[in-house]
């Protein structure tokens, strides 16, 4: 087909749906977030035929600008009340109606329209979160607060059941790939997808479902069975360990999925010794929470995540950028928790109100969380005592300034979380640099 042609056909068919669905919503047909809906799934079945009406990647782009560009206009102008109505009428605050051209632009440009990587995605952006939405609105009965929304266990489930097929139908249509490895690949996919829509909000999945699905197909692609299998373990021991310990540890619901994709990418790129400092950092939050009175327990989300993994997950990022070996990266992950747990240790201090920060416990919490860097064997004994030194005397100092710097208490902000993360960082850094630098 003529690509103008075909750009002209889907504006066209765009325009209709909007049109449709805005006479839908004014007539109260059906509900401001079933219009919303069904514009999302109609844009995405449009987006479906992308690979069979057009060969190159440039009419997509300029198809993608034409949309963006449309449906700003129509966002900020008195179009919003007519033509707009069926996307623009909830009252909830997202970006995702402008966040969805560019996700499939993105994804076609670097499939180059290859069914295998491209349809999954958009299935996983079209139906899965469809799916879930529909489910969490009419059955969900268990909630939680995701960024910016509200999720259930039930929408949740629903996308992921949902996503496996989303995977699993086009990967048995369009590769040679054995069964059990199309198995394998849309059960890591669809656990992975479920706790990045489950985690995020204001539609910001309408980026990230397709795009980060798609470089978990390009990559998974060269993966063999047992390397796939074991990414699906990983994923279920986290959801099942969060989910089980859900009444001792303090994270709500978008906390869990986001805590599970930590531990999944501290495992993935840095191996046992990563993933087991994780868990001692989690372990020692057990046991703190142990010793506060209910009534004084509050729940975290995501930004106490971030803060650890921000800090903690660039060193083993950016290891080949760096020209670190991936040992020293390694070390410099620990190390970063290590600093947010001392800083953990002297926030409770002031939580609970006692007097200093303690730096005899402080210390046998950051031993505990180095203890894994021992499994480590590409670094000589000298250098893990010089780095266990230098990390032992940095999460001290780390503990003391944010001691000083947290402010009130019971002040629990997002700027109070990025304090720890920059101090993390900060202190990881550092101690590297000393490390290198004695051990030089």
């Amino acid at each position: 087909m003529n690509p103008w042609l075909a750009i002209l056909v889907c504006t066209l068919l765009l325009g209709a749906l909007l049109a449709i669905t805005a006479r839908a919503s004014k007539s109260n047909k059906v509900a401001p977030e079933t219009a919303r809906k069904m514009v999302h799934v109609g844009m995405g079945l449009i987006c479906l035929t992308f690979p069979w009406i057009f060969s190159d990647v440039w009419p997509v782009l300029v198809l993608g600008g034409m949309a963006i560009t449309g449906l700003i206009a129509i966002r900020y102008s008195r179009l919003r009340n007519s033509i707009g109505s069926g996307l623009f009428a909830v009252s909830r605050h997202s970006l995702g109606e402008i966040l969805f051209p560019i996700g499939v632009a993105w994804v076609f440009s670097m499939s180059k329209g290859n069914p295998v990587t491209y349809i999954p995605p958009i299935l996983l952006l079209t139906i899965a979160d469809t799916a879930g939405a529909i489910a969490g609105t009419r059955w969900g009965k268990h909630h939680f607060n995701a960024a910016g929304s509200v999720k259930s266990i039930e929408g949740s489930s629903a996308f992921a059941i949902a996503g496996f097929l989303s995977v699993a139908a086009p990967l048995f249509l369009f590769s040679t790939l054995s069964a059990v490895t199309i198995l394998s690949l849309s059960t890591a996919i669809a656990i992975f997808t479920m706790a990045v829509e489950g985690a995020t909000g204001h539609g910001a999945d309408n980026i990230l479902l397709p795009v980060g699905s798609y470089f978990l197909i390009d990559y998974y692609l060269g993966l063999e069975h047992s390397a796939l299998w074991l990414r699906v373990i990983a994923l279920v021991v986290l959801l099942v360990l969060l989910l089980v310990l859900h009444k001792r540890h303090a994270l709500n619901g978008a906390a869990i999925l986001t805590a599970m994709l930590f531990g999944f990418a501290a495992f993935m790129l840095g191996g046992p010794a990563s993933l087991l400092s994780g868990l001692a950092l989690f372990i020692v939050h057990l046991l703190v929470q142990r010793t506060i009175p209910k009534e004084r327990c509050v729940k975290y989300s995501i930004d106490i995540i971030f803060a650890f993994a921000l800090p903690s997950l660039f060193w083993l990022a950016v290891s080949d950028g760096l020209h670190l070996p991936l040992a020293v990266c390694q070390l410099g992950f620990i190390s970063s928790l290590c600093a947010s747990v001392a800083m953990l240790h002297a926030g409770t201090m002031l939580f609970t109100g006692r007097e200093g920060h303690a730096p005899g416990m402080c210390l046998v919490k950051t031993l505990f969380v180095a203890a894994p860097a021992l499994l480590i064997r590409d670094l000589p004994p000298s250098y893990l005592i010089s780095w266990c030194t230098s990390t032992l005397v940095m999460s001290l100092i780390s503990a003391r300034v944010f001691y000083c710097w947290r402010g009130h208490p019971h002040d629990d902000a997002p700027d109070t979380w990025w304090k720890v993360a920059i101090l993390s960082l900060a202190a990881s850094a550092l101690t590297v640099s000393l490390t290198q630098l004695l051990c030089s």
